[in-house]
């Protein structure tokens, strides 16, 4: 059976981007990566949020931003609901409030939903990074960063994580100075969490997203959860 990774949401007829296959294997493998569009389909990426490609003064498809399609297979509109459609779907285009990043080869990378972006310092923060660093330290099974609000820098970044095994304090603690080392390593700095928690679980929803919010409030109010914090 052939497979192939694709990128969509039910107002762009499901499919919009796809990872290309070579002989049912993926060719471009990286975490994140959702490929190019279809043929027939336009992308723009908006650096400004909520300033789509027919704005006054848009100007050109930036590196980093906000993703919008044009496809014919677009939605016409939400049933019964012409102020949410009057807000995702603008002159043929469909805000789909993801972000994503264009590199050189044309590839697309998901960074994120716009919505959940932490802005610390003026710096624009993708969670799903800053996830998928944590994630990456050996003995952590899941993270879930979370925003912390902070009058000097406006917010910052707080980070559970979910370990692989039941730890006591002291290698909990290690794991949290293994966690921050490799931020320190591979993370700009107002990316690096200001607080790592471990806790028994994250929030999700049915579909599978984090629920951050609810991750913050768990995370600074329910101690039993918490086994170390700093």
């Amino acid at each position: 059976m052939r497979t192939a990774q694709v990128y969509g949401l039910s107002e762009t007829g499901c499919t919009a981007l796809c990872l290309p296959t070579d002989d049912g294997s993926i060719v471009k493998i990286e975490a994140g990566a959702v490929g190019r569009p279809y043929p027939g389909v336009d992308v723009y990426l908006a650096a400004t949020d909520g300033i789509g490609p027919t704005a006054p003064g848009a100007g050109p498809s930036a590196s980093f931003g906000t993703l919008w399609i044009k496809s014919p297979a677009n939605m016409l509109g939400y049933w019964n609901n012409p102020e949410r459609t009057a807000e995702v779907l603008i002159d043929g285009w469909v805000n789909t409030g993801d972000l994503l990043e264009r590199r050189e080869d044309g590839f697309f990378y998901i960074k994120g939903r716009s919505s959940e972006m932490i802005i610390c310092g003026g710096v624009n923060i993708a969670p799903d990074e800053v996830d998928r660093i944590a994630e990456g330290v050996s003995g952590v099974r899941e993270a879930a960063c979370y925003e912390i609000p902070d009058e000097e820098f406006g917010a910052l970044v707080g980070l559970a994580v979910v370990a692989s095994a039941e730890l006591d304090e002291s290698a909990a603690r290690a794991l949290k100075h293994t966690i921050a080392a490799r931020f320190r390593r591979e993370s700009e700095p107002m990316a690096r969490p200001s607080t790592i928690v471990i806790v028994t679980d994250i929030p999700r929803t049915q579909s599978g997203k984090v629920m951050r919010a609810s991750l913050a409030a768990a995370a600074t109010a329910d101690k039993a959860r918490v086994v170390v914090r700093g």
